[in-house]
């Protein structure tokens, strides 16, 4: 009767640390990484620290990066591909290119992040925090529409 619960003892210590003795983070702590999930745009944060702007109840924004550099897009009731470049997609922080974006074009209602097509091309880092995917867009003095001139923060979250 001791041998097999000694047994089960040394796996279960064996699985925590895993094969060099390291601690592994429990599953609920592990970072999603860039590629693999289905992210979701959560809201745009602007750089000058004004108000966060969320998407509309109807609007669904969701982008998903894949191996190889292949973009899936949905903005809002128009679907997308395209491509993205990362030194390491698989970091918590690099930069990152996004672009050009091949979208169809439905006639989607207005919404409250209609500019997010156009900005994807002015992605240039992203981060990581908290399980957040952070797309950081450049200032751009010509895109005044929707308050993304002075450049922010896209947050999504992974899971669609």
């Amino acid at each position: 009767m001791r041998r097999p619960v000694l047994i089960a003892l040394l796996l279960s210590a064996y699985g925590a640390t895993g094969a060099w003795g390291s601690p592994r983070p429990p599953v609920s702590a592990r970072q999603p990484s860039l590629v693999g999930p289905v992210w979701t745009l959560s809201e745009y944060r602007p750089a000058g620290g004004g108000p966060p702007i969320r998407p509309a109840e109807s609007e669904i924004y969701q982008l998903g990066f894949q191996e190889g550099g292949r973009l899936t897009a949905r903005l809002s009731c128009n679907r997308g591909t395209g491509r993205w470049a990362a030194k390491n997609g698989r970091a918590a922080t690099g930069s990152i290119t996004i672009g050009p974006i091949a979208a169809t074009m439905r006639g989607c209602l207005p919404g409250n992040l209609d500019r997010l097509a156009a900005d994807l091309d002015r992605v240039r880092a992203y981060a990581i925090k908290a399980g957040r995917l952070h797309l950081t867009i450049a200032p751009d003095a010509r895109a005044t529409e929707g308050g993304t001139a002075g450049g922010g923060d896209y947050v999504w979250t992974p899971g669609g």
